[in-house]
């Protein structure tokens, strides 16, 4: 038998043994086996079916180790794909390239370093005669803790025997700097021999470091620490001195400063400020914990903050807002432990944090509670902002949209609940259900959110109205779900396809009544909203079959019209609002309404619920009213189309019955009640849907006559109906027409032309009625240019009102699709209406200054061309009378219908006359519109227009008035060729009332004009008083005054009107004493040495002598004889000489 190999025998005797082994051919203990490849099949796993392979390994098996390898991840094993790829080198040795990938658990075993346990206490077992140890029994522990001084857990024990250690090393009463034991460093986890060294090591180094150190010094780093330190390391190093905040070294005190703002933790708290004293028989009770017992206490009284800043909102469970300094009793329910715990109420934040609870019950409540706000409104008031607007931008709807699908009925109910009460106003829905059976009231404004996005006005240009509506919708299809959302809500909302969710809660969920009738709300406010949203509600998927089926059904249980039932299911039982959506769906046009009819079998549902009486429908009284109405109204829809005409005929006894019992009803119209007002709408949906039955059936007569001539107020009517045509909304383009064609410029309306007008607007002229001083009109550059009077002008554009009005007429071609439509609603047509839904709200039909829209239209034109590169420089003759005819309507207008164009600002008018200088090179000067030109310009600068300019102000259609008067400015120096009335429009935005950067524009960027900007100061309409008060006080511009003045660029000769501003205020300037900045009295005192020293005597007397503006005289202004006293002692002190005696001038 062989012997097993010994400690301290050598690989030689190894060897010796492996060769005494093979030699007695024993079998061997351990039995080596043939691993197979399991990517070879499993038919090659033993050595009689192949050679044996010359690489194969021999596996040793263990007894105490598994044959597999344990997994060392979750993932499962993974068969190697490059194994054969692998790259070995010839000098490797095989058993470092083995222990490298070996992953074995014995590989593992072997990394373990041991932890030093020589510190360790080694508790040895009390020697018993008991065969087992002996346990601990609770009675037991209990004694041990009465014989305590202290009512101790175990567990407390157990930690202070582990922290002794600490413990005895801090000296509570001791001095940091002299106690021979750190107080932070134990030393714990180093073993037991370095750690009381190096203990001793540290704390020495640092008592060394601190002596080393002034006073100053140790504050100032103690700052830089405490500024750098976590708060609640700093508490916690504190806590590990006992409380103590001060250091001592020598006779000084080093305090540690509590932290701002935060809750003083280890602040000593006084037994008298328990709300609960604890007792000594109270388990567990030794160390108290203040702080828990701080929400124990009595809240204190709420208080008015006396802030600037406003206070936080905070609303009830019923959503109402609770006053900042409202006291209300805890058992309400409305105190936490949130922020100002005082104060009764959650805010909006907390609301949106208890939505997110994982309790079902603070989800409900905290979406019950948000809808209940949303439904209350905005508290302007109270509340500052919109609050409506901020729970949008806080994420509201989405927040709404995905409790929807929350799978807890209540949960959902509550964001259903929430979700109506965003959208929808029921008030809203009462007025559009009372206006129905006015006259155009079933037709109704979407409620589509004009989108405020810029567009390129090139692309609006190349787009007709199909393509625009395209591409807009690709636009907002790309959007994420939230930017759509952000300006369209209920776009926003259709992109989540909410309406798939509403289905299959009433379809699969069933919910309980209340959230059914949210759902038909939202869903009647979604067809509300546009053609393509009625479009999507009729494409989903069974629902519309859903709320026919369920909510429309023509037989229920009669149970549900007993007195007192309590519906728990509203599915099965007929309802008004599932009529009413269906209603307003069709609404949203001819093809809807078929589809409803026909598809979803809705002309049954008419039958049944109009030919029984309300009295008969097994329902509560006022829901068998609430139907009929409702079906009535569809049914008046449907026939407004020229659908479902047929039913007149099967339902006439039943109208006729009807129509037999409105005296009754009239004759109780008195009594108000819920019932009377209900009875009085059905009867209202019945004259409606009768109204339109008759118009389909061809038997409404078109009366139209001709009242023109036995008008006995013409002009009367004529006011109303201009200030009508700004006020159209789409949907009335037949309006619109018919008073442009037959009202606005038919002269039978303007009896001023033939009454005397003109010879009226003359003699007020010559007398200066209404201004103070006699208005001059500018000339022309144009020799063949001669001036007329206004009553000369307003007599031609009297005559020639047949071109106005077809000039007007052409220019509004653009409205014609929308009129169509509006001509086919308005004239009974209903076989050619497609939609009860008007156009997108975007403003009235025509906007309020349409009288200079062909001017507009021109300049737009010309603009573009140019744009493109098109060089214009005349234009053809049809353009020039486009021009002059839309000039004489604006001056018949501004004449004898001045309220007319009295909303539109003065501001607003001028910008628009500028176009005609920016219409091409050469159009102002074309005689006609010159003259209507000036006739107008005369009008725009009489006192009262003057005083309401405002070129400041934001003008409507003008993005920046400067843009607009840089680019006036450019034209003029190109092709004004000097004409004094676009001269004139230079000179009126330069008041000295308006904008600086016009001036500055004018005198330092283009002071190449003031060569040629020569309107005399005769054929000024503006008093020069509104251009040199009050003085100046912008010293850039009066450096540039100043300098063109003295570099001879600006000259009386080439601009009398600037030159007379600016000598007025440099004279002003540098007479002035008043005080001011350093810089600025420099500047004076500089300019006026300068003054002193100029050599063009002329200017230098102008500039010392001026006295004041005078439009009389050939200067423009008077001038001094001799210098004020005043001034002479003012000069003489800046120039530091003597007054001189040929100061005077004369």
């Amino acid at each position: 038998m062989l012997s097993r190999p010994k400690p301290g025998e050598s690989e030689a005797d190894l060897l010796h043994f492996q060769n005494q082994f093979l030699a007695a051919r024993a079998s061997p203990a351990v039995k080596v086996v043939k691993k197979a490849d399991k990517r070879k099949g499993e038919g090659k796993t033993t050595d009689a079916e192949g050679p044996p392979l010359q690489d194969s390994k021999d596996v040793v098996m263990l007894d105490d180790f598994p044959d597999t390898l344990p997994a060392l991840t979750p993932a499962p094993p993974k068969k190697s794909k490059i194994k054969s790829a692998c790259v070995h080198f010839e000098d490797e040795d095989p058993e470092e390239r083995l222990e490298s990938h070996d992953r074995h658990i014995t590989a593992v075993f072997s990394k373990i370093i041991e932890r030093d346990t020589s510190a360790a206490a080694v508790t040895i077992p009390v020697p018993t005669g008991d065969p087992f140890p002996r346990t601990f029994h609770r009675s037991e522990i209990k004694s041990e803790v009465r014989l305590g001084s202290e009512m101790q857990s175990s567990w407390c024990r157990h930690i202070k025997s582990l922290t002794a250690f600490s413990a005895d090393l801090t000296d509570e009463v001791g001095d940091f700097l002299t106690s021979q034991q750190p107080c932070l460093i134990t030393g714990e986890g180093l073993g037991s021999q370095k750690r009381e060294e190096e203990v001793q090591a540290i704390h020495k180094e640092n008592l060394e470091k601190l002596q080393s150190m002034s006073e100053e010094e140790i504050l100032q780093e103690q700052e830089r620490l405490l500024a750098q330190l976590d708060p609640t390391l700093v508490a916690f190093l504190k806590s590990r001195r006992g409380g103590n905040e001060a250091w001592r070294r020598g006779n000084s005190i080093i305090f540690i400063p509590a932290l701002e703002g935060k809750t003083a933790i280890f602040s000593p708290h006084k037994d008298d400020d328990l709300p609960v004293k604890p007792k000594k028989e109270w388990i567990h009770m030794d160390n108290v914990e203040f702080e828990k017992l701080e929400w124990m206490k009595d809240l204190p009284l709420p208080q008015q903050k006396k802030t600037k800043k406003g206070m936080q909102a905070r609303f009830s469970l019923k959503g109402e807002l609770i006053p900042a300094d409202a006291d209300l009793p805890t058992h309400l329910g409305l105190h936490h432990h949130g922020e100002e715990a005082e104060r009764a109420g959650y805010s909006l934040q907390e609301l949106f944090h208890l939505s997110r609870s994982q309790v079902i019950q603070q989800r409900t409540l905290a979406l019950q509670v948000l809808g209940r706000i949303a439904r209350a409104g905005e508290f302007v008031s109270s509340l500052k902002g919109s609050i409506l607007r901020l729970l949008l931008d806080a994420g509201f709807l989405f927040l709404l949209r995905f409790s929807v699908d929350d799978a807890v009925d209540n949960v959902m109910a509550a964001a259903v609940g929430a979700l109506r009460a965003l959208l929808v106003s029921l008030d809203d829905e009462e007025y559009l259900d009372w206006t129905f059976s006015w006259y155009q009231g079933m037709a109704a404004f979407p409620f589509v959110r004009s989108n405020e996005e810029e567009e390129e006005e090139e692309e609006d240009e190349e787009l007709n109205g199909t393509e625009k509506s395209q591409d807009k919708k690709l636009k907002d299809e790309n959007k994420p779900d939230p930017d759509v959302a952000r300006y369209d809500v209920v776009k926003g909302l259709l992109k989540t396809r909410i309406q798939h969710r509403l289905r299959y809660i009433l379809e699969v969920v069933r919910p309980v009544p209340a959230a059914v009738l949210d759902i038909l709300h939202i869903l009647t406010h979604i067809a509300r909203h546009s053609s393509e949203a009625c479009s999507q509600l009729l494409d989903c998927p069974r629902l519309i079959e859903t709320i026919v089926r369920e909510f429309l059904p023509t037989q229920w249980d009669p149970q549900v019209a007993e007195p007192g039932c309590l519906l728990t299911s509203l599915h099965g039982v007929a309802c008004a609002t599932a009529m009413k959506f269906i209603r307003v769906l069709a609404c949203g046009g001819r093809n809807a309404t078929a589809r409803l009819l026909n598809k979803f079998e809705m002309k049954s549902r008419l039958s049944r619920f109009i030919a029984e009486d309300p009295v008969d429908l097994l329902l509560p009284r006022e829901e068998a009213i609430r139907l009929s109405t409702e079906a009535f109204r569809l049914w008046a829809v449907a026939a407004a189309y020229g659908q479902a005409c047929d039913l007149y005929r099967d339902l006439y006894p039943v109208l006729v019955r009807i129509l037999q019992s409105l005296p009754e009803l009239l004759s109780t119209c008195s009594e108000k009640s819920c019932m009377t007002e209900l009875a009085v709408q059905r009867a209202t949906a019945v004259v409606t849907l009768l109204i339109h039955v008759t118009q389909t059936a061809g038997y409404a007569a078109e009366l139209q006559a001709n009242c023109v001539s036995e008008y006995q107020h013409a002009s009367l009517h004529h006011c109303v109906a201009m200030a009508l045509l700004s006020r159209l909304l789409p949907g009335s383009e037949h309006l619109a027409y018919e008073v442009l064609l037959d009202l606005a410029f038919n002269p039978e309306f303007l009896p001023e032309g033939k009454a005397g007008g003109p010879e009226a607007a003359d003699f007020s002229d010559i007398l200066h009625l209404g201004t103070s001083a006699k208005l001059a009109q500018p000339g022309s550059a144009a020799a063949s240019c001669s001036k007329a009077t206004r009553g000369a002008l307003l007599r031609e554009s009297y005559q020639d009102l047949p071109s106005i009005h077809s000039c007007y007429l052409s220019h509004f071609v653009h409205l014609q699709p929308t009129l169509m439509r509006s001509q086919a609603s308005y004239q009974g047509r209903n076989y050619l209406i497609q939609s009860m839904l008007l156009p997108e709200v975007k403003g009235p039909i025509l906007p309020s200054d349409w009288p200079f829209f062909p001017l507009i239209s021109l300049y737009n034109r010309v603009t573009n061309a140019e744009t493109r590169g098109a060089v214009l420089n005349s234009l053809p003759l049809d353009l020039v009378n486009t021009v002059t005819w839309n000039l004489q309507w604006v001056l018949l207008l501004e004449t004898w219908r001045a309220k007319t164009l009295q909303s539109i600002p003065t501001a607003a008018k001028l910008a628009r006359l500028m176009c005609v200088f920016l219409t091409g090179s050469d159009l102002f000067l074309e005689a006609p519109i010159h003259r209507y030109t000036a006739a107008l310009l005369s009008v725009y600068c009489q006192p009262k227009a003057l005083d309401s300019l405002n070129l400041d102000a934001p003008l409507p259609g003008l993005a920046s008035f400067h843009d607009l008067y840089i680019s006036l400015l450019e034209q003029f120096e190109a092709v004004s060729f000097g004409d004094p009335l676009f001269g004139v429009f230079v000179l009126l935005p330069l008041q000295k009332r308006f904008s600086v950067h016009l001036r500055l524009s004018v005198f330092g960027e283009h002071t190449s004009i003031l060569k040629a900007l020569g309107v005399p100061l005769q054929q000024f309409p503006v008093p020069l008083e509104r251009y040199t008060s009050p003085p100046e006080d912008n010293l850039n511009l009066l450096r540039l005054y100043f300098r063109t003045l003295v570099s001879g660029t600006l000259r009386h000769n080439w601009c009398p009107v600037l030159y007379v501003v600016a000598v007025a205020h440099v004279n002003s300037f540098i007479f002035s004493q008043d005080s001011t900045t350093r810089e600025t009295d420099a500047a004076r005192k500089s300019m006026l040495r300068k003054t002193w020293l100029l050599v063009d005597e002329t200017l230098k007397k102008h500039l010392l002598y001026y006295r004041l503006s005078n439009a009389e005289s050939p200067l423009g202004f008077d001038l001094y004889e001799q210098l004020p006293p005043m001034r002479l002692k003012y000069l003489a002190v800046v120039k530091t000489l003597d007054v001189l005696p040929w100061l005077s001038f004369g």
